[in-house]
């Protein structure tokens, strides 16, 4: 473990440099937290936390400006700004704030989690390591412990933070640590709901969402925020079913339809929160099955494209699973089905072997064709009709409104049966099977 990387880095872009020459006589700027944890861990960190004895806010524009960064505050009322240098080939971002405590041990001493109470001083000469608290031990030893005794009093989202750092790191939790935590939960509704969602989606975005979910049971988090299990569902179904999307995932990624695949599962459902999140959740809950899962959402502040993704995913079952055995073997057919089965039809692919159960690599199989299927007859990934609505109140005199959604609906049937996959199919249905609607609506 050395800071040699950090360290370059640092004084590639002229940040250590700036920074000891803008600050005033002996006086010093700190980089704390998270950059020299992840340098320590063998990661090369792009955000970076300093502290400084008094208000920081006009050496931070100053030094923004000497970088040519982009500078603004983030929170006026505790002094914390922030600049963004972008390079060639990255972007730093360089958050400021004044000490939480008269000198800098105290401030880290204040800290959460020691791995993030070491400090580096922004000096001209080589970065040394200020350790009070041992945290490169700690980390070194993948030990997670509390800097304090009221380290979880003094903020309840620590609680999750915890949660998130053994998850994704692959800690374990001192003893004392994990029941301080323990005994700190119910104090989690104290915490802005946007925090929770926020932290909750670090915690489970990761490569190691299982874990994260285990603990959050461990822990009594999941009840606390979440509620009960309806009856049929437990931890154990849940895990499993989280277990099968990420083996969905992972054969998807690298199947035929790979490409597209990872395109949508980086894109972002919210701010902070990607697709991949959501099919965690989703996965997750499908097994675990909260009481009242959609009003927890609301609760937690979560967009209404995550609830409505989430409820989508949830609404499929076996009885979906057994209507994609209807679907002609033809592209609009399957593409026809796979759209019918909500707003964000690529999200129905992914989750379909989990409800249709059985064998992996024919689940796999059928997602691959329906999401080719579907990328081959959609523009920018929506699916026209073979007809529109003038066309049908031309042909059939037809005013628009209920009957037109009508005739469509029947049409979409028709596309899904293989009876009409094309425009010159669709009209010709359309006046063979016009009695269908004619009794309807005559």
């Amino acid at each position: 473990m050395n800071l040699k990387p950090l360290e370059e880095k640092l004084r590639a872009a002229g940040i250590v440099e700036v920074i000891a020459s803008a600050c005033p006589e002996k006086t010093v700027c700190y980089l704390v937290g998270g950059a020299i944890r992840d340098s320590l861990s063998g990661t090369q960190p792009n955000d970076f936390d300093f502290c400084f004895p008094d208000d920081p806010t006009d050496y931070a524009r100053a030094i923004a400006g000497k970088l040519g960064a982009t500078f603004f505050i983030l929170d006026a009322e505790r002094r914390h700004s922030r600049f963004v240098l972008k390079g060639p080939q990255e972007k730093l971002t360089c958050d400021f704030a004044p000490f939480r405590a008269p000198s800098l041990e105290s401030d880290l001493r204040k800290r959460d989690f020691t791995i993030n109470a070491m400090a580096v001083a922004c000096t001209p000469g080589e970065l040394e390591l200020i350790d009070p608290l041992q945290g490169m031990n700690d980390l070194a030893t993948r030990t997670l412990r509390a800097c304090g005794e009221y380290s979880f009093l003094d903020d309840p989202l620590r609680c999750l933070k915890g949660i998130r750092h053994a998850a994704c790191m692959d800690l374990t939790f001192e003893p004392t640590t994990l029941e301080r935590l323990v005994d700190s939960v119910p104090q989690i509704d104290q915490v802005a709901p946007e925090r929770i969602r926020t932290e909750l989606a670090r915690a489970i975005g990761s490569p190691r969402a299982s874990a994260a979910f285990e603990l959050l049971a461990r822990t009594g988090l999941l009840r606390e925020l979440f509620g009960q299990a309806k009856p049929g569902g437990s931890l154990e179904i849940a895990l499993a079913r989280l277990e099968s999307l990420e083996d969905v995932i992972r054969g998807l990624r690298t199947g035929a339809c790979g490409q597209s695949v990872r395109v949508y599962l980086a894109e972002t459902c919210e701010e902070n929160i990607g697709i991949d999140v959501v099919l965690n959740m989703a996965a997750f809950f499908s097994g675990y099955r909260p009481v009242a899962l959609k009003s927890v959402l609301k609760a937690l502040r979560f967009s209404k494209r995550t609830i409505g993704l989430i409820e989508q995913l949830l609404a499929l079952d076996a009885a979906t699973a057994a209507s994609l055995g209807q679907v002609a073997d033809k592209p609009r057919s399957r593409a026809r089905w796979l759209a019918g089965t909500g707003r964000e039809p690529l999200a129905s692919a992914l989750f379909l072997p989990l409800a249709i159960g059985g064998a992996l690599r024919e689940n796999l199989l059928q997602t691959e064709l329906l999401i080719d299927a579907y990328n081959a007859c959609t523009d920018k990934g929506r699916l026209d009709d073979l007809v529109d609505g003038n066309w049908l109140s031309s042909e059939f005199g037809i005013a628009s409104g209920p009957a037109i959604g009508h005739i469509r609906s029947l049409l979409h049937q028709a596309e899904i049966s293989g009876e009409a996959t094309s425009a010159s199919e669709a009209r010709q249905w359309l006046r063979d099977n016009q009695k269908l609607f004619d009794i309807d609506f005559q």
